[in-house]
């Protein structure tokens, strides 16, 4: 595919040796200089597709940005880097997070330190534009993941204003799982002529492994039994690290107290942005075995 050897070396550091079909069509694509939609569900390989998409195309000799990647919730966004940073450890770009919830002055001081690729929620990146933290002039390629939610979030005005502010001739790749009415506005509005990719739920390639998987679920019919089963199960699974999902943010922090255990940390979006980068990035390392948190 003509990839760039320091790409390839760290494809190959990652262990993949064969693309999956969604990176194989998009790449090759946008290779042939396309912009491109992609229909697809979650566990395909997207994120890595768009960090192969975007450091492809970078000129580490330039500081400034060159790429931008637009994503829904914060901890995408670090999902999305730490793909990029994993795939491209041989390469010499450079990716910085501008999300909400962090402090302004030091997004500014990133940005303008010069970064080859920005991943951010829609809020924080129009706001850097509008400050011209952000210089968008040398931006070849643009991405925007799970682009239905983030065109259903009522966040239309600052998204074109954002792509009003783009070179004429930014390269496009748009991810969403459905193809609405919005997104086929922003196809007709912004894209060239683009090529629609879709990846069908249920395809037998497309399958991530499961094999090694159990599911199943424990019938509590008293509210106050919960606590007890719950304890019992972390027992006896004797997981090396576990996930908890709560409902609510109160509740995550009434189950980080009932646990009482040291080795139990919480995160939600009530936290600050530095303390949830904190506890996760510990949890990342193993400092302890389990979290519990919301879905967002």
């Amino acid at each position: 595919m003509n990839l760039k050897p320091a790409l390839l070396l760290g494809i190959l550091d990652c262990g993949f040796f064969k693309p999956y079909p969604l990176q194989q069509r998009v790449l090759t694509s946008f290779l042939q200089g396309r912009d491109v939609v992609v229909q697809s569900p979650n566990r395909t390989g997207k994120k890595t597709t768009f960090a192969l998409t975007v450091l492809q195309n970078i000129d580490a000799s330039n500081s400034e940005c060159q790429a931008l990647i637009l994503v829904p919730f914060k901890e995408s966004a670090q999902e999305v880097q730490r793909v990029i940073q994993t795939v491209g450890k041989f390469t010499e770009a450079k990716c910085h997070v501008s999300v909400g919830g962090t402090n302004i002055i030091n997004d500014m001081m990133g940005l303008n330190r010069g970064r080859h690729i920005v991943v951010g929620t829609t809020g924080r990146i129009c706001d850097m534009i509008s400050r011209r933290s952000l210089r968008t002039h040398d931006i070849k390629t643009f991405v925007m993941n799970d682009a239905d939610e983030l065109l259903m979030r009522g966040l239309s005005d600052q998204m074109y204003e954002i792509l009003k502010n783009l070179p004429e001739r930014v390269q496009m790749v748009v991810a969403a799982k459905t193809i609405s009415s919005k997104v086929f506005g922003l196809m007709r509005h912004f894209m060239r002529d683009p090529v629609r990719l879709t990846i069908e739920a249920g395809v037998e390639e497309e399958k991530p492994d499961l094999s090694g998987v159990r599911q199943f679920f424990v019938t509590v019919d008293i509210k106050e039994q919960k606590l007890r089963k719950l304890c019992d199960l972390l027992t006896d699974i004797r997981a090396e690290q576990s996930v908890i999902f709560c409902n609510t943010r109160d509740e995550v922090d009434i189950l980080v107290r009932q646990l009482r255990q040291p080795t139990v940390a919480g995160i939600h979006g009530h936290m600050h942005q530095n303390d949830r980068d904190a506890v996760f990035e510990r949890f990342h390392n193993g400092a302890f075995p389990v979290l519990v948190t919301t879905e967002r």
